[in-house]
């Protein structure tokens, strides 16, 4: 049995290992496609086959883009795969038009809503149109939060019958083991993403500074790397000024969050909205409290007061309440909250109850 897996970077497949391996131990024979990146090489030695194509995220030519299609069309028809798995936005509407042609069972997975659906401009316009025609005849569309799930189906954009919720890959809690919580001399918060104004890393840094004025023993960090392909990416000249004015330390990037994440407090994602953000099942999976915004996909993690603690989208005064209020808890009161998060995990999120519900809807359209 063969499996295509196509998004638009190797790089994507990186958190996702463990769920590649798990198909391939259901007896899938399974090939990854992507643009060409440092980790197709990764997933090469690993015994996984890769085909690159030229996926430009940020073009908007048509030419370019009917190129790709062409060569994904080319790709399908050598390789003869009995079922799809569309992930990102591109790959996602190229695996709709071509389903049109082949007839090959589709599952996409819409990891987060983009600009697309929410920004009104005429190319969006065209975008999500192209969308909704492109997913009419796809058998699967997952979903990975309760809001998108409503926003869909709502919007029109799927089917119920095609529509099913499930809460992202999960979390290998064997491999984020909850960790001893720190004692340290200053309350440390990290923030832990790629550098994107829309993680909400303008009001934390805002947030910071309100707060550094008055209580120096507040330290904050941030992880992750600056993705220039990126609309909303932060410059590398912003992040420099930040470390100069010391509101921020800036830890650069990391193919392994857990030795950070072992030393913080608390672990913060103030975004403005997600689809089952990783990194805070990360936190919570080491047992760590988080600080969280009221928006989709991170609501699904926060139980306020309980891990952690909510805080509005977009708004540095929440969440400087919010930490402030972290702040003053006692050193009992974190680690229980941590504890809190490392059950919540091992009961909904570990990976191998999601990884149960992706393959029972791939296992039920292949023959």
């Amino acid at each position: 049995m063969k499996i295509v897996l196509f998004a638009n970077i190797f790089e994507y497949f990186g958190l996702r290992v463990n769920f590649l391996k798990k198909l391939r131990d259901s007896g899938f024979d399974v090939y990854l496609i992507a643009s060409k990146d440092k980790f197709e090489k990764y997933f090469s030695d690993m015994q996984f086959k890769t085909i690159s194509l030229p996926i430009d995220r940020k073009s908007r030519n048509p030419i370019k883009e009917l190129y790709l299609l062409i060569r994904m069309f080319r790709t399908l028809k050598d390789i003869k795969p009995n079922i799809i798995l569309g992930f990102t936005i591109k790959p996602v509407i190229c695996c709709g038009i071509l389903n049109y042609i082949f007839k090959i069972p589709v599952i996409n997975t819409m990891t987060g809503l983009g600009p697309y659906f929410f920004k009104k401009n005429l190319f969006n316009f065209f975008i999500k149109n192209l969308f909704k025609i492109s997913q009419k005849k796809i058998n699967k569309v997952i979903l990975q939060n309760k809001d998108d799930y409503d926003f869909f189906i709502k919007n029109n954009l799927i089917k119920d019958i095609q529509a099913t919720l499930i809460p992202g890959f999960g979390i290998n809690s064997k491999y984020f083991f909850t960790s001893k919580y720190p004692k340290n001399e200053k309350i440390t918060f990290i923030l832990i993403g790629r550098m994107l104004w829309n993680k909400g890393i303008g009001e934390y840094v805002e947030a910071a500074k309100m707060i550094k004025k008055d209580k120096p023993n507040f330290h904050f960090q941030l992880l992750g790397s600056i993705d220039k392909e990126n609309a909303y990416c932060i410059a590398k000249e912003q992040i420099d000024r930040w470390k100069q004015e010391k509101v921020v330390e800036y830890l650069g990037y990391t193919d392994d969050v857990r030795p950070f994440i072992s030393k913080a407090d608390c672990v913060v994602l103030p975004s403005y909205r997600e689809g089952m953000p990783r990194v805070l099942l990360q936190a919570c999976a080491m047992g760590r409290p988080i600080i969280t915004t009221n928006v989709p996909g991170c609501r699904d993690i926060i139980k306020d007061n309980q891990n952690g603690f909510i805080c509005d989208a977009e708004d540095a005064n929440s969440l400087k309440t919010a930490l402030n209020k972290f702040g003053k808890l006692t050193f009992e009161e974190k680690e229980k909250m941590g504890l809190e998060a490392r059950s919540m995990i091992e009961n909904q999120f570990d990976e191998k109850i999601v990884f149960k519900s992706f393959l029972y809807e791939i296992q039920s359209l292949v023959k």
